[in-house]
């Protein structure tokens, strides 16, 4: 039971505890401006006290009050409960009736059954005074002792805690009304971005739940926001593919028409010639399929709910990849310069698949623009929190380098689904790459439609 409490009081949330502080400070502060209003008005100077002017006037008017109660009512000095039922309206009046020397009633008395044994003749105090009250049955005595001051001093307290209790709604009302209307903007700020206005952010005030559901709609709204710049940068850049692709497919689609149509209208004047044209239009052909590759290739990256299927690898898997282009590239004829700047072992999460597309590609594009005359660098860095792959080589002169560039918008997707990034750039008649992705990292990539397979042995 203890442990239960004492988890309750850990999972208590922060506007709980903030709830329950307004209402300690606002009743403490109401006390405090209770207590101080009480002891202030015990300062002002009281009346006189004893035999005074004023306190005599008082008790003849109660006591002709009384006298006015008995004769209405016709009681006699036997009508205890009547003369009870009086004291108990002016109960801060103490009073002892005695007739023919005897008491009858006596208001300190629990039962008011007196038996009588007790005499008028005993002395009086300082502070009793003595009254004539004609009963039904005849005269009596009066011995009152009246306490007008614990009257004022009742009225006073419970005027204070009246104050008290009025003060408390206030301060911690206030404070109430101050969360609801906090709440109010939440929602109204909640409004504004259903609207659309996403850029609108609700202000955080506080470092309650309240502050921290307006920290997490903000978030949320700026979240939706990229996304949404991103969503339309990316149908942008599709537009721009499409209308790029199309327009390239044109050209040698064109090209195998005519090739065909020449063929098939019987017009090649020999074999050989025939041989020239049907080769011209298998490598139109050829230009074709690569182009639908590559913009199937990039659409399967684009779609996150195409999963990669990610593992826990060592870095022999960059290196591998690297000594791959770079055997390609030799054969090709180029000249590499490899500056290999690792100095340590590591580890990366990654579709080793994607990740070899990515360097194929590269070294791809060298082959096709790259100056065979100039060497190529080629160099590997390693740092804490990531490996780096940049390469260099001029521009073969006359190539033509303004195509779609769809391969290497789909090698950057792929890497940047790997949590990583390329950077290419085009200078002076120097192009340059630089392929990144994390190292070292605990935890795989976050991404939609990802696999993770175990740690490979």
């Amino acid at each position: 039971m203890a442990e239960r409490r004492r988890a309750r009081r850990r999972n208590r949330t922060k506007l709980e505890v903030t709830a329950i502080g307004a209402l300690v400070v606002s009743l403490l502060l109401a006390a405090a401006i209770g207590f101080a209003v009480y002891f202030a008005l015990h300062l002002i100077p009281d009346s006189p006290r004893g035999d005074s002017a004023g306190k005599r006037e008082e008790l003849v008017y109660l006591m002709k009050d009384l006298q006015e109660y008995v004769t209405d009512e016709g009681l006699t000095s036997q009508s205890k409960q009547a003369i009870v039922r009086w004291n108990r309206q002016n109960w801060y009046v103490f009073m002892r009736i005695y007739k023919g020397g005897e008491v009858v009633y006596d208001s300190l008395s629990f039962q008011n059954d007196l038996t009588g044994t007790e005499h008028a003749s005993q002395p009086l105090l300082p502070y009793q005074h003595v009254y004539d009250l004609q009963f039904a049955d005849g005269s009596a005595k009066v011995v009152v002792t009246a306490f007008f001051r614990t009257r004022y001093e009742v009225l006073l307290r419970s005027g204070c805690y009246a104050l008290v209790f009025f003060l408390f709604l206030v301060f911690f009302t206030s404070w109430f009304k101050k969360k609801i209307r906090y709440l109010g903007r939440i929602e109204q700020g909640i409004g504004i971005m259903e609207s659309g206005s996403l850029e609108y952010r609700i202000p955080v005030q506080g470092r309650d739940e309240l502050a921290s559901l307006a920290h997490s709609i903000n978030d949320m709204a700026q979240a939706v926001r990229e996304r949404g710049e991103q969503q339309a940068a990316l149908e942008r850049e599709n537009r721009e593919i499409i209308a790029s692709v199309s327009h390239d497919i044109r050209t040698p689609l064109t090209s195998v028409i005519f090739y065909l149509d020449y063929i098939a209208d019987g017009r090649c004047k020999d074999t050989a010639e025939l041989r020239q044209f049907a080769s011209r239009a298998s490598d139109q052909a050829h230009r074709l399929k690569d182009m639908t590759d590559d913009l199937f290739e990039h659409t399967l990256v684009q779609n996150e709910n195409i999963p990669f299927r990610f593992q826990l690898l060592d870095g022999q898997l960059i290196e591998q990849c690297v000594q791959e282009c770079l055997c390609a590239l030799g054969d090709r004829g180029f000249t590499v310069q490899l500056q290999d700047e690792t100095d340590r072992a590591y580890t990366l999460w990654a579709d080793p698949g994607r990740v070899r597309r990515v360097f194929d590609n590269l070294a791809q594009n060298i082959v096709k623009y790259a100056d065979e005359t100039q060497p190529i660098t080629v160099q590997v860095l390693l740092d804490r929190r990531r490996v780096a792959v940049r390469q260099r080589n001029a521009i073969k002169p006359g190539s033509d380098t303004g195509g779609t560039g769809l391969g290497l918008r789909t090698c950057r997707r792929i890497l940047q689904r790997h949590g990583g990034k390329l950077l290419y750039s085009q200078e002076n008649g120097c192009f340059s790459a630089l392929a990144v992705l994390p190292v070292d990292r605990s935890t795989p990539p976050k991404g939609a439609g990802s696999v993770f397979l175990p740690e490979r042995t």
